[in-house]
């Protein structure tokens, strides 16, 4: 397992803290797997005690407009119980949750961890579940429902889907990974929607028995296409991979590791504003050290790195990324501080000319507060979702930039 194999090599609490987050559902399958097929005498239960919590994980939210906009996720019973999609939607003036499918079974986990709109009568839904040990979940919004879509799994076993972004109602990318089989590496899962059908279509690895990971993707035309993510290879520390779609192929381009080979670098979103301008953000540093945030940039001929604001003594990561202009983007992340017991979102905006750290909202009495992804829509409205520990609003995170402040939107779907 990813987790085990990396935790192993480096001994870092942290390392397997950013894994766990990137991975939610990945592992929520993995674990159910683990224990084979549920029973009345396995630790998965379908009818949890009740003094089990119920719980919502938001992990993904996109919007086409001030009054169209997604939220997907996970919803359980409780820790133990198996998970259904959740899908919410806002309308302008609310939030409400929309009946969304499982993937087929009686006894199946499904999980959204991405979402993309093109317009109030499409958007695509991403994620997996763990029929046949792990099989990708597709699902779309025709105007009126959610439906599942049919969708490659390239292996029998644990395929993953990390991210979707798309431009058309013909035009659709979606990335994860593959695990290659027990105790060997993973590959980088690239699958297409042609207008017809979703296909899978071939991914270049670093190599093949080690572990290659995409976590994020932009689509920008047909004939351009960028996925982000790590590798790693044998004993050596995670470093940065970023892959390109030219119309015919994808293809490793360069990318920096600001910090050199023997200091892990992680990306996990991408947003592009034009062809010769996007944005790459997550993390970098010593497993020994409090990591910091990272952000690329390309600009038509490479990537290099753009100066993004830091603490030296706190934990932090760039978990997702939205432009919406070249000089309007928004970074969201997660921050732990070393010295107190504040943990407060991580959002960093850019003027055009440099990224700023923007003050955040704390859910009162929260002790950990992770936002895994963002959707800007203008310079005055925004979205950003994640989770929350700790006081009344434990759960599902969401926030809402009116283009003064941002604010903690109180949402329960229970």
């Amino acid at each position: 397992m990813i987790i085990g194999r990396y935790a192993d090599r480096n001994g870092s609490d942290t390392s397997i803290r950013r894994l766990v987050r990137l991975l939610t559902g990945a592992l929520l399958v993995s674990a159910v797997v683990a224990v084979g097929p549920p029973s009345a005498s396995a630790d998965f239960r379908l009818r949890p005690s009740a003094a089990e919590p119920a719980i919502d994980v938001f992990r993904g939210v996109a919007a086409t407009s001030p009054a169209d906009a997604w939220i997907v996720g996970i919803s359980s019973a409780s820790e133990t119980s198996r998970a259904h999609t959740l899908i919410a939607h806002w309308n302008g003036r609310t939030w409400q949750r929309v009946p969304s499918p499982d993937a087929p079974g009686r006894r199946t986990s499904s999980f959204l961890n991405a979402v993309a709109a093109t317009s109030r009568r499409d958007a695509w839904a991403v994620g997996e579940s763990n029929s046949g040990g792990g099989s990708t979940l597709i699902e779309r919004w025709n105007g009126k429902a959610w439906k599942v879509t049919p969708s490659p799994s390239v292996r029998r076993h644990f395929n993953f889907l990390s991210a979707v972004a798309a431009t058309s109602r013909n035009d659709a990318w979606a990335v994860g990974w593959v695990l290659t089989g027990p105790g060997s590496g993973t590959q980088t899962l690239i699958e297409h929607w042609n207008g017809t059908a979703w296909l899978a279509v071939p991914s270049p690895n670093v190599s093949k028995r080690d572990q290659n990971i995409l976590n994020g993707v932009t689509v920008i035309s047909p004939s351009d296409v960028w996925a982000v993510g790590d590798y790693f290879a044998g004993s050596k520390p995670p470093q940065t991979l970023i892959e390109h779609w030219n119309g015919t192929n994808w293809a490793i381009v360069p990318s920096t590791n600001p910090l050199g080979a023997t200091s892990p670098d992680h990306l996990n979103g991408v947003s592009a504003v034009s062809p010769g301008d996007i944005f790459a953000v997550g993390d970098l540093g010593d497993v020994f050290a409090p990591t910091s945030t990272m952000i690329l940039r390309w600009k038509g001929s490479s990537w290099k790195q753009v100066a993004s604001p830091s603490s030296d003594t706190a934990d932090e990561s760039l978990l997702a990324v939205s432009a919406v202009s070249a000089s309007d983007a928004w970074a969201v992340g997660s921050f732990s501080s070393q010295t107190s017991s504040e943990s407060p979102p991580l959002i960093l905006r850019w003027n055009g000319a440099k990224w700023r750290a923007v003050r955040t909202p704390v859910p009162h009495g929260s002790i950990s507060n992770d936002l895994t992804s963002v959707a800007a829509i203008s310079a005055k409205s925004a979205w950003a979702v994640g989770s929350t520990q700790g006081g009344p609003r434990q759960g599902p995170l969401l926030l809402r930039w009116n283009g003064a402040r941002w604010t903690v939107v109180a949402v329960s779907f229970r």
